[in-house]
């Protein structure tokens, strides 16, 4: 590889070879040593057959980072793939390239980063990995910066943190560097794959030194070495594994499963650490617990019907560990069941309707699982529409009164419960009320409360439906959600009668906080803008968004903690805020094109002078590992503590409200 510009032709052969004797001989007064690349004497055994994917970041139109003079990250990461695949090769084991040439993955029209990076996690997935390995070469503001770290998924501080424990330390080793350090890192590539993933930061191109350093293929391959040493250390103390993890009484009555995993050190002279055993019921740890032979059983806390997640792991004595998670399901049979009706007595009119719930229990009286079957039927009028499965443990149907006066009976049964009841098909004596609740756009509207003179009346079902008995003669109600502007109707129900009303209910601000989700991030340990949050948290609920807090109360998680609650949680934007000192300030990540654009709108938003200010707040990229570890767009916002006081708090909340509004619409231009 050459790093340094050819001379222009026609430029004189001596001055030519002075000027780069006298660049070298003055800015780099040495070679870099060469690397031992021999395997001679090495014991490879434990990596033969082994499927280990190299990932040379970047490639393509997607260059990396790049020295000062000129040199890429795209080409130095494949020189160094191209050596460690020769090193794991010639060791037996079964390497894979994602890339063999300075190219993306990704070969649409218009290149696509986030698809080019999910094609490389992909090969892992496709291949069987039993590691993937993506190299990297790091870049900051300050050239000064030279520091070697290795990323390890986020999701495994098991075998991924163990293999870059391992890596880093050969690194620093084979490229005499005096520290490494090991990080929790949730890049595509980590958080994509499904096999022990880790991501090295060997040393930073945006220092000279280093960049000149990088030149050298003797660098290159020095490096290679220090990952084909941490790989080959990494496996030779063993790959633990658990096996046969699952509920070995999945039946039990009493909703409490027996779960059993048995636990295999992975090497002959390893045996299980029994103190590093832990085992957790969708994230709660179980305390107790038997091992008898390597296998391992507890018992589950009672669980309510439906899909848990159980998870155990443990540590072998020669260093390495392993988690492995399985997915079950809690299905008490049905034990009982009730039915009720909107409406006991319904007018002998085929338009009139009422809606038959049915409430199915296990024996424990708890809601049956999602999706246990229900059989709805009646004696008379007719079934408009009948749920045949339990959602929530409950089943609905809509039924029709018939033309003449008469008694239906609804029956219903699920497994061995059953249930009936009557409904009159007569004049009531009560008003009915029958109102079809739509959206701007058309589509129905669940959940809308109904309300009049401070009562509530009732709630519309899935299809937009309410019904509900009230007072004859003219009233005025009121339909309320959250995400739309409250709705008021007048309507003159009659006694003996049903009334019938359509209303519409208009979004706020467009819609487009519905089925959004905002993570609320105070930033540190510090609590000081928890008053700017609440407000904001506020309106995006009124606005019918979701505003989780990772934290309120001490002590407060870790980044790591925080950046797996949002993935969790499924967020579109993670704001983590922070209210101390004078400036204004917006950082995003820097490859995000999204995160760019909300910390425009954020900066045309928030003046940092004050809101009667002349300055804007200032955009930048950030590194807060918050922020350059979400998989979702993330901004790091920096207010002015007077902004977290008083009324200013106020006035930043709705400031912040306005530029993820319009973010939002720009994103989801259609109304809901």
């Amino acid at each position: 590889m050459n790093a340094f510009p050819q001379p222009a032709r026609g430029f004189p052969l001596r001055a030519a070879l002075c000027a780069c004797l006298l660049f070298c001989g003055c800015a780099h007064p040495r070679l870099p040593q060469m690397p031992d690349m021999s395997l001679a004497g090495v014991e490879t055994a434990s990596i033969k057959d082994r499927s280990i994917v190299i990932d040379p970041g970047h490639g393509g139109p997607e260059r990396g980072a790049t020295g000062v003079r000129g040199l890429t990250e795209a080409e130095v990461n494949l020189t160094v793939a191209l050596h460690l695949w020769g090193l794991l090769k010639q060791a037996g084991a079964r390497p894979v390239l994602t890339r063999s040439a300075d190219q993306a993955l990704h070969a649409g029209a218009e290149f696509d980063i986030r698809t080019d990076l999910e094609l490389r996690a992909r090969q892992a997935m496709d291949t069987g990995a039993d590691l993937f390995v993506s190299i990297h070469h790091n870049a900051a503001p300050d050239r000064s910066v030279n520091t070697l770290i290795v990323f390890y998924a986020m999701a495994d501080p098991y075998c991924s943190r163990d293999a870059a424990l391992a890596v880093g330390e050969a690194l620093q080793h084979r490229l005499g560097r005096k520290s490494h350090s090991i990080r929790p890192g949730n890049y595509t590539v980590l958080r994509s794959n499904r096999s022990p993933a880790i991501l090295g930061e060997a040393s930073f191109i945006s220092s000279p030194a280093n960049e000149m350093d990088l030149a050298f293929a003797r660098t290159l391959a020095a490096e290679a070495r220090g990952y084909f040493d941490g790989i080959l250390a990494y496996f030779s103390r063993g790959v633990p594994a658990l096996s046969e993890l699952g509920p070995v009484t999945p039946d039990a009555d009493d909703g409490r499963p027996v779960l059993r995993a048995c636990l295999d050190p992975g090497h002959a002279g390893a045996q299980v650490e029994p103190a590093s055993i832990t085992a957790t019921i969708n994230g709660a740890p179980v305390r107790q617990f038997s091992l008898n032979h390597n296998c391992l059983e507890f018992t589950s806390p009672q669980l309510p019907n439906g899909s848990h997640r159980a998870c155990a792991a443990f540590r072998s004595t020669r260093g390495n560990s392993a988690q492995r998670c399985v997915d079950f399901r809690v299905d008490l049979p049905p034990h009982s069941m009730a039915l009720s009706s909107s409406f006991a007595v319904l007018p002998p009119d085929p338009a009139a309707s009422t809606g038959i719930d049915v409430v199915v229990l296990d024996r424990l009286g708890r809601p049956v699982a999602d999706g246990t079957p229900v059989a709805i039927a009646a004696s008379a009028g007719r079934l408009l529409q009948a749920d045949t499965v339990t959602a929530g443990g409950r089943a609905r149907a809509v039924l029709a009164a018939g033309p003449r006066p008469d008694t239906a009976t609804i029956s219903a049964t699920s497994g061995s419960a059953s249930g009936r009841m009557q409904v009159s098909f007569a004049v009531p004596a009560a008003a009915l009320l029958c109102l079809s609740v739509r959206a701007a756009g058309g589509q129905p509207v669940g959940g809308v409360v109904l309300m009049s003179g401070g009562r509530t009346l009732g709630s519309s079902d899935s299809q937009g439906h309410i019904r509900a008995e009230t007072e004859a003669g003219r009233n005025r109600f009121q339909l309320i959600k959250a995400g739309y502007e409250p709705c008021e109707l007048m309507l003159s129900p009659a006694a003996g009668a049903m009334t019938y009303g359509d209303a519409v209910l208009q979004p706020v601000d467009g819609g487009v906080f519905i089925n959004r989700t905002v993570m609320l991030d105070p930033e540190g340990e510090s609590p000081a803008a928890l008053p700017v949050l609440d407000a904001l948290k506020n309106k995006i609920e009124h606005a019918g968004g979701r505003a989780p807090f990772t934290w309120r109360s001490d002590p407060a998680p870790s980044y790591q903690a925080r950046v797996m609650l949002a993935s969790r949680e499924k967020a579109d934007v993670f704001l983590c805020v922070s209210a101390q000192g004078r400036q204004c300030r917006a950082g995003h990540y820097q490859r995000s094109a999204a995160g760019r654009e909300l910390a425009r709108h954020l900066q045309d938003a928030l003046p940092a002078g004050g809101f009667f200010g002349r300055t804007k707040c200032a955009v930048y990229h950030s590194t807060h590992d918050a922020v350059i570890q979400t998989a979702m767009p993330a901004i790091e916002l920096q207010l002015p503590r007077k902004f977290a006081q008083g009324g200013d708090s106020e006035s930043a909340a709705q400031a912040i409200y306005a530029a993820l509004r319009q973010w939002l619409a720009e994103r989801s231009p259609q109304m809901p």
